[in-house]
């Protein structure tokens, strides 16, 4: 994921203002395990344009993997609230709630998840609801 960082990060010196480049590169550092500084792009993503469910959910999964579960699940819900159709975040939503210990709500999350059509969920269902 170096290179790609690189590249967006030399296109948002010309283009400073694409919020979606700014999320690509939050992406690449997510996915490089780099979460703080994934987390800098999707907080000035978020401080930009504080509607985007998109925003609030790359956030939010991005606090799940730092272990920061009760922003996690303010994040993760505030993306539901934007759109609540969404079965992935549901399903973050439901092993950041598992991982704070609100196993209830948790699993409840998780079969929302499971009913929206993530297929991905069903791990977690049978490692913590079963």
């Amino acid at each position: 994921y170096p290179d790609a960082i690189r590249d967006v990060q030399t296109y948002l010196r010309y283009f400073e203002n694409d919020l979606y480049a700014s999320y690509q590169c939050g992406e690449y550092y997510y996915l490089a395990e780099d979460y703080i500084n994934a987390l800098k792009y999707f907080n000035r993503n978020l401080k930009e344009d504080p509607n985007n469910a998109l925003f609030y959910k790359a956030r939010g999964k991005t606090y799940l993997k730092s272990a920061t579960y009760r922003y996690a699940v303010s994040d993760l819900s505030m993306s539901l609230d934007l759109n609540p159709d969404d079965s992935e975040t549901w399903m973050y939503l439901g092993v950041a709630r598992i991982q704070s210990g609100d196993r209830e709500n948790g699993c409840s999350d998780l079969e929302k998840s499971r009913r929206l059509g993530n297929t991905e969920v069903l791990k977690y269902i049978v490692e913590s609801c079963k």
